[in-house]
Protein backbone atom coordinates (compact mmCIF):
# COMPACT_ATOMS: atom_id res chain seq x y z
CA UNK A 1 0.00 0.00 0.00
CA UNK A 2 1.36 3.30 -0.91
CA UNK A 3 1.39 6.53 1.64
CA UNK A 4 -1.18 8.22 -0.27
CA UNK A 5 -3.32 4.86 0.37
CA UNK A 6 -2.85 4.72 4.06
CA UNK A 7 -3.54 8.29 4.80
CA UNK A 8 -7.01 7.94 2.70
CA UNK A 9 -7.75 4.65 5.20
CA UNK A 10 -6.67 6.62 7.90
CA UNK A 11 -9.06 9.37 7.19
CA UNK A 12 -11.45 7.52 6.26
CA UNK A 13 -11.84 5.63 9.40
CA UNK A 14 -11.49 8.26 11.58
CA UNK A 15 -14.20 10.27 10.18
CA UNK A 16 -16.02 7.16 10.21
CA UNK A 17 -15.32 7.12 14.55
CA UNK A 18 -16.95 10.98 14.40
CA UNK A 19 -20.00 9.34 13.07
CA UNK A 20 -20.30 7.09 14.84
CA UNK A 21 -19.38 9.17 17.97
CA UNK A 22 -21.78 11.92 17.17
CA UNK A 23 -24.34 9.15 16.52
CA UNK A 24 -24.05 7.51 19.89
CA UNK A 25 -24.12 11.40 21.73
CA UNK A 26 -27.24 11.96 19.92
CA UNK A 27 -28.77 8.92 21.61
CA UNK A 28 -27.67 9.13 24.51
CA UNK A 29 -28.90 12.80 25.35
CA UNK A 30 -30.56 13.90 22.34
CA UNK A 31 -33.98 12.97 23.55
CA UNK A 32 -32.96 15.62 26.86
CA UNK A 33 -31.38 17.79 24.41
CA UNK A 34 -34.60 18.37 22.70
CA UNK A 35 -37.38 18.18 25.78
CA UNK A 36 -35.08 21.24 27.15
CA UNK A 37 -35.25 22.96 23.86
CA UNK A 38 -38.73 22.75 23.41
CA UNK A 39 -39.30 23.71 26.80
CA UNK A 40 -37.48 26.33 26.30
CA UNK A 41 -38.74 27.88 23.24
CA UNK A 42 -42.21 26.05 23.01
CA UNK A 43 -41.88 25.19 19.79
CA UNK A 44 -40.93 22.03 18.73
CA UNK A 45 -40.04 22.94 14.71
CA UNK A 46 -37.20 25.32 16.58
CA UNK A 47 -36.44 22.72 19.04
CA UNK A 48 -35.82 20.25 16.33
CA UNK A 49 -33.41 22.81 14.92
CA UNK A 50 -32.01 23.66 18.04
CA UNK A 51 -31.15 19.92 18.97
CA UNK A 52 -29.71 18.94 15.43
CA UNK A 53 -27.36 22.93 15.73
CA UNK A 54 -26.52 21.96 19.06
CA UNK A 55 -24.93 18.36 18.31
CA UNK A 56 -23.18 19.86 15.15
CA UNK A 57 -21.43 22.64 17.03
CA UNK A 58 -20.82 20.60 19.92
CA UNK A 59 -19.18 17.57 17.31
CA UNK A 60 -17.03 21.32 15.43
CA UNK A 61 -16.17 22.11 19.12
CA UNK A 62 -14.72 19.00 20.03
CA UNK A 63 -12.58 18.53 16.47
CA UNK A 64 -11.27 22.23 17.28
CA UNK A 65 -10.29 21.26 20.76
CA UNK A 66 -9.26 17.53 20.21
CA UNK A 67 -6.33 17.90 22.06
CA UNK A 68 -8.15 19.07 25.35
CA UNK A 69 -9.48 16.56 27.95
CA UNK A 70 -12.85 16.18 27.75
CA UNK A 71 -16.41 14.44 26.49
CA UNK A 72 -18.95 15.44 23.49
CA UNK A 73 -21.31 15.62 26.35
CA UNK A 74 -19.06 18.79 27.67
CA UNK A 75 -19.55 20.01 24.01
CA UNK A 76 -22.93 19.59 23.90
CA UNK A 77 -22.91 21.61 27.15
CA UNK A 78 -20.89 24.15 25.74
CA UNK A 79 -22.71 24.70 22.83
CA UNK A 80 -25.86 25.28 24.58
CA UNK A 81 -24.45 27.82 26.81
CA UNK A 82 -22.60 29.30 23.71
CA UNK A 83 -25.98 29.45 21.73
CA UNK A 84 -27.53 31.61 24.71
CA UNK A 85 -25.11 34.36 24.64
Amino acid sequence: MTADGLRRRVRLAAARRRREALRTAYDRHGAAVLYLAQRLLGNRTAAEDVTQTTFVAAREAKRATATAIGTLRDGVAFAIVAGRE
